[in-house]
């Protein structure tokens, strides 16, 4: 099995950014579509919705796949820098982000265990309780806030 060559992923990382940004915009344009049909029922308004939540699907695939590809080479760099210190293998590290309730918290004791290993510190000397606080409810947020911005912002509109 040939070795990672240690390298920096910041190619992917910003092929990963640029796709989340683009979903983000893609998902805008499919809210305002998606709204208009609703508000004034055509062929025209339906085939524009539905070509937007098409290039939503889409984007939002590939976003996911450079993330996942930029998280696993991460985990092969961190190993590289501290073997052993990863938790969870490679199999895991894709398949719990898409199982309900262990994606809840897993990815996150997975981008976690990359940081410690990236950074040298340990669990203790690093995380307080305060912060595991603040570091949970924000990557819950953020993590409720993409998934739920589209059904609170369709119901808010008159």
């Amino acid at each position: 099995m040939p070795r990672p060559d240690g390298k920096a992923p910041l190619l992917l990382a910003r092929l990963a950014q640029g796709a989340i940004a683009a979903v983000v915009v893609a998902d805008v344009f499919r809210l305002v579509a998606v709204r208009a049909h609703d508000v004034h029922p055509t062929d025209a308004s339906l085939s524009t919705s539905g070509f937007a939540s098409l290039v939503f699907v889409y984007l939002m695939a590939l976003a996911f796949v450079l993330f996942l590809v930029w998280l696993s080479r991460c985990r092969r760099n961190a190993e590289l820098l501290s073997p052993g210190t990863a938790a969870v293998n490679g199999f895991w590290a894709v398949v719990a982000w898409l199982i309900p309730f262990v994606n809840l918290w897993i990815p996150r004791q997975f981008v976690l265990d990359i940081d410690r290993a990236t950074t040298g510190t340990s669990e203790s000397g690093r995380n307080s309780v305060l912060g595991e606080l603040i570091g949970t409810s924000c990557w819950e947020v953020a993590r409720s806030g993409a998934a739920g911005a589209t059904p609170v912002m369709a119901l808010a509109a008159p």
